[in-house]
């Protein structure tokens, strides 16, 4: 028995060593809370590795096993460190579109190759045990393979039987806990606070858990939250959420921006941008650029220092990936544990009508055109068919374009062709009713040279040029050529979206309904890509917990009475959908549906308690950031003395997150 007991008992120990080294690299500590789960996770697959008679297929099966759990801890020390994320099985299914954003910049070489030599040394200590083993006869007991088999299947059930029992002893125990989302059952029932899930609960028990939520029904706890958020929903079905603008606009068009940062827009490379931002819209402002008088040269952060009147929302903060970004936007939430592609994609079932709580549905029985366009073929993260599933009448992309010459992710077109070519869809009428929303790509990196970007091409000399370039050059110096190549190709892809923006702003009003058309112009999330934004904004890629590396632009133009620049609140994707309502005068039902508010009901005044949970990981407000709720980091501004009430609000907001969840796992709008 011995000759195959010892590689699947080597397995066992090199994959708590490597479970150690993995902890450790992450700072999570040595092992996690719940050890248990690890270990019976080990034994159950050192049991498949012991089922494989051959000592030689034992070695290849459990070699793989190894390069697996290597593979997770160090793609979940990538994100982690970057991102304050881990990988989990809702973002596998999205992993092809989410491979094509990735780069080198987000690999860390010393770490890689250090695990890379512990794999290699661990597969060759289980090649000196294989060749140990190989030594010994094989049984000739011709029961043998019967007792083999009764020990497989031992280890197998007793490993199941233990993991269950685990899950139900951390369940009991937190029936003793006041607070639910505090509780360690919380990290059984969902994914929200992954560090913590994955620090508790182990890389085994994390993934297994992870799976279940994933693919199977509901957990006890979801299922006996679907009746309490019914009756929640139903509450509030007919209450008014607030609205604050008394002048409405007639028509929107909202344009989320791939990477727009505030180090991206001055009054001299931005000029279309600006003309939104200076309320006067006069040439002889204070803000505007004469570019025969340098000291005329603004820049959107000198604009928030100085505290001048401006379309401007400064606090506003994201730091979700695009597509997650943009469904918030038009959803007022996303799920967890799933993603759109999963439950509104190729596969929904349009009778459920379980979106019709979205922007784009609810203004479609307002009486609106409702359109989407995107720069990008429509079958990256399925929005060819999610974002007619979530509402929207008409959808246009930029297939015809990619796919006629076969080009690659990042091989952009330019937006201001885009534009153009799609201009009567942006502006489908001057006499009915209208709200459209387009996302841009031509800012997505990479900031290479040898990408072909039309956008960087165009504009690279212009920014060269420029005293905006030069400006952000000197305030950073000592940040290498290769990083100024870079955000100078960034700044020529700005450039270009400003033109496809001087498009939009001209034909409307040349059409004549300038004054009467919103537009409502935010950045998805920072210029990420080869840490251009830590770079610039001086922030160590590793300092993830400071959350100002996440404020991105928010320009409102619009008729609304109320300045925008007085909007002081911290604010998020969460709250799109009901500034925009807002801006329009459609009434908004059931507030219980949405995680944000109205920005203009925070007018002149600051709300200290609001605070924004990352689908990317971790919840912030202007004066703390967690991803797990036990450490806490203070913000650059924030006050220590608002700790107590941030955990208040964080937990707050998980509930409420965790609730809206039934509503998209279990198509609940049709039963509000």
């Amino acid at each position: 028995m011995k000759k195959y007991l010892q590689l699947p008992l080597y397995y066992i120990i090199s994959s708590i060593c490597l479970e150690i080294i993995t902890f450790a690299t992450l700072g999570l500590g040595i092992l996690p809370k719940y050890v248990i789960f690890d270990l019976v996770a080990m034994l159950f697959l050192a049991g498949v590795v012991l089922l494989v008679r051959n000592n030689l297929a034992q070695l290849i099966v459990m070699s793989v096993f190894l390069i697996l759990q290597f593979v997770l801890g160090y793609v979940n020390y990538t994100l982690l460190i970057q991102f304050g994320d881990i990988l989990s099985v809702e973002m596998l299914a999205l992993i092809s579109a989410a491979a094509n954003a990735m780069s080198n910049d987000f690999v860390n070489i010393w770490i890689l190759m250090a695990g890379v030599l512990i794999i290699v040394i661990d597969i060759i200590g289980a090649i000196f045990v294989y060749l140990h083993v190989r030594r010994f006869a094989p049984s000739k007991n011709r029961h043998f393979s019967l007792i083999l088999i009764g020990v497989v299947l031992f280890t197998q059930l007793s490993s199941v039987a233990i993991f269950i029992a685990q899950k139900e002893y951390i369940y009991s125990q937190s029936e003793l806990t006041t607070d639910y989302v505090e509780s360690d059952a919380f990290l059984l029932d969902s994914t929200l606070l992954k560090r913590k899930s994955i620090q508790y609960l182990g890389t085994f028990g994390f993934y297994i858990n992870d799976i279940s939520l994933s693919w199977l029904g509901n957990t006890r706890e979801e299922a006996n939250l679907i009746e309490s958020a019914l009756f929640s929903f139903r509450q509030t079905k007919n209450t008014l959420m607030a609205q604050s603008v008394t002048n409405h606009d007639d028509n929107i068009i909202m344009i989320m921006v791939e990477s727009l940062d505030t180090f991206a827009i001055s009054n001299e490379l931005t000029p279309n941008l600006w003309s939104l931002i200076n309320p006067t819209q006069d040439d002889s402002s204070a803000l505007a650029y004469d570019e025969t008088d340098p000291t005329t040269f603004a820049t959107y952060d000198a604009l928030k220092a100085d505290g001048i009147d401006s379309n401007v929302v400064f606090n506003y903060y994201s730091k979700n990936k695009t597509n997650i970004s943009e469904d918030i936007s038009l959803l007022g939430s996303y799920p967890i544990m799933a993603n759109m592609q999963s439950v509104a994609g190729s596969g929904y079932d349009t009778s459920l009508h379980a979106f019709d709580f979205s922007l784009p549905a609810l203004l479609n029985n307002a009486g609106y055109i409702t359109t989407y366009l995107h720069s990008y073929r429509g079958r990256f993260y399925n929005r060819n068919y999610v974002i007619k599933n979530i509402g929207f009448e008409n959808a246009y992309f930029n297939d015809e374009a990619f796919d006629s010459e076969n080009l690659k992710f990042g091989d952009w077109r330019r937006e201001k062709d885009f534009v153009i070519n799609n201009i009567d869809h942006i502006i489908p009428s001057t006499t009915e009713k209208f709200f459209t929303y387009y996302t841009t790509v031509g800012m997505h990196g990479n900031y290479d040279t040898d990408v072909n970007n039309l956008d960087q091409q165009d504009n690279v000399d212009k920014v060269a040029n420029s005293i905006h370039y030069n400006y952000y050059v000197q305030e950073r110096q000592g940040l290498g050529t290769e990083m100024y190549l870079r955000f100078k190709n960034y700044l020529a892809s700005v450039v270009s979206f400003d033109d496809a923006l001087g498009e939009i702003i001209q034909t409307l009003k040349d059409r004549g309904i300038y004054d009467n058309t919103a537009l409502y112009v935010f950045g998805d999330h920072n210029a990420y890509y080869h840490n251009i934004t830590y770079a610039i904004k001086d922030v160590a890629v590793t300092e993830y917990g400071d959350f100002g590396v996440n404020n991105v632009p928010l320009i409102i133009k619009s008729n609304a009475t109320q300045k925008i620049s007085d909007i002081k609140v911290f604010s998020s994707s969460n709250d799109n959908l009901p500034t925009v309502m807002d801006i329009l005068g459609v009434d908004l039902y059931n507030p219980n549906l949405y995680l944000g508010d109205s920005l203009f009901n925070y007018a002149n005044g600051v709300d200290s308690s609001r605070v924004n949970f990352s689908y990317t990981g971790g919840v912030a407000s202007k004066d703390f950031f967690t991803l797990d709720l036990v450490d806490f980091d203070l913000q650059p501004d924030g006050n220590e003395e608002n700790l107590e009430l941030f955990k208040i609000q964080a937990k707050t907001m998980l509930r409420k997150i965790f609730m809206l969840n039934t509503l998209y796992k279990n198509s609940l709008y049709q039963q509000i």
